[in-house]
């Protein structure tokens, strides 16, 4: 059996000056393309009826529990953090992180971010310090789904150069580019796309451009322009999607013409992906979060773009978690820090259905920040994230309120997941000292 492709050099960023990585051979792409909306897997059998609920993860007041001053033993060296939803709510930092981040670097934990954002890690590394984190931080590095996304296009040139590409990308937040990659952006033709690429979830790049300008769409009309492309049929000329398939009414030039194109416009998909070649084109999705915060608010992320598509039969590749890649490409640059032992890296995230299973299938332990994405579910809201004394024992602090973790409502999440008998390490209300 082939060894997959060695990890790309320019897969992660490394804040400090990068040593040669050992080879790992980490594939810079998630093959696994089947399973729920988060790209999981089916639940398994461990949770079939009648088997044991697993135990409730362990409820902290503070990080400080698990990283006590020496010589005390400690569990852990190093934390991978996820940024929304832990660290910051898209616009700014949570009251409580900065500080958080600030003691742990303090206590000589290694800190790299892991992160399902679609942008590349120096820019995730350069955002943060806007967000109101110390430029000082010493981060390990960063990993993130837009990384993953460009070593994947411009690591195998022939297979994505000159390809016609439906872009989805960001407006408000500004486009991410794609100069290096060699696609062709076809705007919002998704009769002529041979390839779809999301980065974003507020339109598309326009036609011919390198990813700047970008044509605002409603969600719900990109969803629907995105799966028009999973309906439209295989390269055979079939059902362009925009017919109920038995009529001859209609403008049969302008039908005929749309089938032509995608038929011509049906490159296989690049080996190694494991798509079927007579599938709708391939969508690579580029952060594949369903949902993440934005503010106190919730944002609908390419993650749920891509599930979409392949719930019309679109096939899609998800770069970041849960998949394996990140969390090995993360464990790589630990390694060159002296951090060897899985065991002794803790994964901090606010995703059940990413955070939690992804590194629960890399072997890792996790802390699993409630007032994320799941907040309501379990009682908590935007507006506690400052409040320290939130749900520590013996104390509410000024103002605050206790709080326990539902665990009925932690179930139904992962059972929603998909999760099995995996559940967090550790849960906190947000993420603090």
């Amino acid at each position: 059996m082939a060894s997959p492709p060695p990890r790309p050099d320019h897969l992660v960023v490394r804040a400090a000056t990068p040593r040669a990585a050992p080879d790992r051979g980490v594939s810079p792409i998630a093959t696994s393309t089947a399973g729920t909306a988060n790209g999981a897997a089916a639940t398994d059998s461990t949770a079939a009826a009648g088997a044991a609920a697993p135990p409730p993860p362990r409820i902290l007041g503070g990080l400080a529990e698990l990283f006590p001053p020496p010589p005390a033993p400690r569990p852990y060296d190093a934390l991978l953090l996820d940024q929304f939803g832990v660290l910051h709510d898209g616009t700014t930092a949570y009251p409580l992180a900065p500080a958080a981040v600030a003691a742990a670097a303090a206590a000589g934990v290694h800190l790299l971010i892991l992160s399902n954002t679609s942008r590349r890690s120096a820019e995730a590394l350069a955002k943060l310090p806007t967000l109101g984190f110390p430029p000082s931080t010493p981060w390990a590095g960063a990993v993130t789904s837009g990384e993953l996304a460009h070593a994947e296009l411009v690591g195998h040139p022939s297979d994505y150069t000159g390809a016609a590409v439906l872009h989805t990308n960001w407006v408000g937040r500004g486009g991410v580019p794609l100069p290096e990659t060699g696609l062709v952006p076809v705007g919002a033709d998704a009769a002529a796309a041979e390839l779809l690429l999301t980065h974003g979830t507020e339109g598309v790049t326009v036609a011919g451009g390198d990813g700047s300008v970008v044509e605002a769409l409603p969600y719900d009309d990109l969803v629907a322009l995105v799966t028009s492309v999973a309906r439209r049929g295989g390269g055979d000329g079939g059902s362009d999607g925009g017919s109920d398939g038995g009529s001859d009414g209609g403008d049969d030039s302008s039908r005929g013409s749309r089938r032509r194109v995608a038929a011509r416009h049906r490159r296989p998909p690049r080996p190694g992906l494991g798509i079927d070649p007579s599938a709708p084109p391939v969508l690579l999705c580029a952060n594949p979060d369903i949902v993440t915060v934005d503010g106190p608010a919730l944002r609908p992320m390419p993650g749920a773009l891509a599930a979409a598509y392949e719930a019309a039969g679109g096939p899609v590749v998800r770069l970041g978690k849960p998949a394996p890649p990140p969390y090995a490409a993360a464990l790589a640059v630990l390694a060159e820090r002296g951090v060897t032992d899985a065991r002794r890296v803790l994964a901090v995230g606010d995703s059940v259905g990413h955070d939690v299973r992804g590194a629960a299938d890399a072997g890792i332990d996790s802390l699993w920040v409630g007032g994320g994405i799941h907040a309501e579910r379990v009682g908590l809201c935007h507006a506690d994230a400052g409040d320290d004394g939130l749900g520590r024992e013996g104390r509410d602090g000024a103002g605050g309120k206790g709080w326990e973790l539902d665990a009925a409502a932690l179930a139904d999440v992962c059972a929603e997941e998909g999760m099995g008998d995996r559940r967090p390490t550790y849960a906190i209300p947000f993420f603090r000292w």
